[in-house]
């Protein structure tokens, strides 16, 4: 059953655009067909959205194209399945007026008078060579986006993609002056704030002539409270707004149980249309995230082309900028300025130390790989790709796989230091055998030294540059019960931007003889806050690392409450395997040259419990 829809609305007197697109066309597409043929694409309305509308009638129907090459013909339809008869039609007129890209009016042979049913709104152009022309934007709900490739294919559901560019034009004197529609809503778990707290997201539409100035948004279900939540936000006739709140539940969520989502009010106006108002929510206790670690150096001179081939990606889905989160290993093509420990040790994931290369990537480190730039003919956890979308499937895949463990992040800047915090939540199938936590300090948008390059790229800036960590391969995690707590500070260089910095901790195995078996289980980031955030006190415990050297230790207030012996922890590498001579290669990828490695100091700072007193190590 279709409960979701995003719709736009335009006011122009008595009139209403029905869509999911919100207005937007896009001018780049994988979509479409061939050769010579037809390709279709098409739009669900449910019957829960025309309601309202009953007795009005669809005069145009708009069709966004995101090129016009090769197409010779195009005609929109409306149907009440997708391969059933045309209820009404209509073609461009080639003669007046030639496909364009972007939109495209079409008028309908003969009106088409809304019933309540449910109905497909679509277009079919002919081509006669390859036309990408299928235009997808944002989001759409479930069963609402359809593509047929060619003539007699099947009907594909691509509401996974995005929403597809179609709108219909609707008039009637008695349209509706106020109609929200409630179309789509998800609760996560919002770890950084609580164990109780969760993150909402919600798309609502306006598919009345009038605007909305406020509405409030409640919850029921789950085993919880119910919980009313009053958005301040303006929904203009015509658009679709996200929204997104968080609150503290009075327990924590049933995920067996359901949860519905309904607007609840409008301010100062009453809902027309109380059909679309509630939808069930989707609920997910644990959601698996990506971390993307990326192995590039400024000696790598085709790093810039895979770091925009993977930026391609990462923008392909507005989804992964909640759920992806990348951290740059500068290293397996020399080092450079940036490089740091821990970039050098894990060049051991190149088959234990073997031939290395740049660019190159894991994905949560999972050990699944043969598709790399130089082949072994072994499973690896290194990734390597020419084309953005190779990498979108692998995220999709890596992201709809089930996770036994949650994390929340915060972190603020404050007296020139960086403090985090991080919450984790486990579930009974829970069972890594040696589960580390990882801390980094990253920074965006840091101007390049003497970045080689593949093409102008001047000045180069760098993503993902790790500032600061607290282990190579992680701490210890001091579970109670089922949850834990862990704090850490960093040292704040005043050359580092905080706008510009953030912060990603993930759990994750370690096998040191093994380097298939260092899975990352999941991973949470936040952003650098300026201000001290409201921390979470649902835990009280603290995290120890397994080794500790301190100079001089605080306590919360700046009071010295320890004063140590001076020194570091050095390691040494006289054991460790060295990278390959290699050599630079005209393909997209680059070999390691060798590179000596240095000692480097290991002391780790951060917040500790020391005499049963949180101690924090400077």
């Amino acid at each position: 059953m279709i409960c979701a829809w995003v719709a736009t609305v335009a006011t122009y007197a008595q009139t209403l655009t029905l869509g999911y697109c919100n207005g937007e066309v896009s001018t780049e597409t994988n979509w479409g067909g061939q050769g010579t043929g037809n390709t279709s694409a098409a739009i669900y309305v449910p019957a829960s959205m025309l309601g309202n509308l009953t007795g009005g009638e669809i005069q145009t129907i708009r069709a966004g194209m995101s090129t016009r090459l090769n197409i010779d013909e195009l005609s929109v339809w409306i149907r009440s399945s997708l391969t059933g008869e045309n209820l009404a039609e209509g073609k461009l007129n080639r003669k007046q007026t030639r496909v364009q890209q972007g939109w495209n009016e079409v008028d309908l042979d003969e009106p088409f008078v809304i019933t309540g049913e449910g109905i497909y709104i679509g277009y079919t152009y002919h081509h006669k060579s390859l036309a990408r022309a299928v235009s997808i934007v944002g989001t759409t709900p479930a069963e609402t986006a359809f593509y047929q490739d060619y003539e007699d294919a099947a009907w594909q559901d691509m509401s996974s993609e995005g929403a597809i560019s179609i709108e219909a034009i609707v008039s009637g004197s008695a349209l509706p002056q106020y109609d929200l529609s409630l179309t789509k809503v998800s609760i996560t778990p919002d770890l950084a704030n609580g164990l109780t707290a969760y993150a909402v997201k919600a798309d609502v539409a306006n598919v009345a002539t009038n605007s909305v100035k406020g509405f409030s948004i409640t919850l029921s279900g789950g085993g919880i409270d119910d919980v009313t939540k009053h958005v301040s936000q303006t929904v203009e006739s015509g658009k679709h707004a996200a929204v997104s709140f968080s609150f503290m539940a009075s327990s924590a969520i049933n995920a067996s149980e359901p949860i519905t989502a309904t607007i609840s009010a409008i301010d100062n106006a009453d809902d027309e249309n109380q059909e679309n108002n509630t939808v069930e929510a989707s609920f997910a206790a644990f959601q698996r995230n990506v971390l993307l670690e990326e192995f590039t150096t400024e000696r790598c001179p085709n790093c810039p082309s895979g770091a925009e081939r993977m930026n391609a990606a990462l923008h392909s889905n507005a989804d992964y900028a909640d759920r992806v989160s990348v951290v740059c290993h500068h290293s397996a093509f020399g080092t450079d300025d940036f490089t740091q420990t821990c970039d050098e040790d894990f060049v051991w994931f190149f088959n234990e130390g073997g031939q290395a290369y740049a660019p190159a990537w894991m994905i949560n480190r999972q050990g699944r790989y043969d598709q790399n730039y130089v082949s072994t003919g072994e499973k690896q956890a290194i990734y390597w790709f020419t084309e953005s979308n190779e990498l979108i499937s692998e995220l999709d895949q890596e992201l709809a796989l089930p996770t036994h463990v949650m994390l929340g992040a915060k972190a603020y800047a404050e007296d020139g230091k960086v403090h985090v915090n991080i919450l984790g939540v486990r579930d009974a199938n829970f069972n890594l055998p040696n589960a580390l936590l990882t801390v980094y300090v990253t920074e965006d948008n840091i101007t390049g030294k003497q970045q080689s390059h593949d093409s102008v790229i001047n000045p180069y800036q760098h993503q993902h540059v790790i500032r600061a960590y607290n282990s190579t391969w992680g701490d210890a995690i001091n579970w109670e019960g089922d949850t834990f707590e862990a704090n850490y500070t960093f040292d704040l260089d005043e050359a580092w931007k905080l706008k510009d910095m953030k912060v990603v901790a993930l759990v994750a195995n370690y096998d040191a003889d093994n380097n298939l078996n260092c899975a990352v289980e999941n991973s949470a980031a936040a952003l650098v806050e300026t201000e001290v955030p409201d921390m979470p006190t649902s835990i009280s415990m603290t995290s120890t690392p397994n080794t500790l050297h301190p100079s001089s230790l605080y306590d919360l207030q700046g009071r010295m409450v320890y004063r140590g012996y001076e020194g570091t922890k050095v390691r040494g590498y006289e054991n460790q395997r060295s990278a390959p001579t290699g050599k630079a290669n005209s393909d997209e990828g680059n070999l390691a040259p060798s590179h000596p490695r240095t000692p480097a100091p290991s002391m780790k700072k951060g917040i500790y419990i020391m005499n049963g007193k949180k101690v924090v190590n400077q």
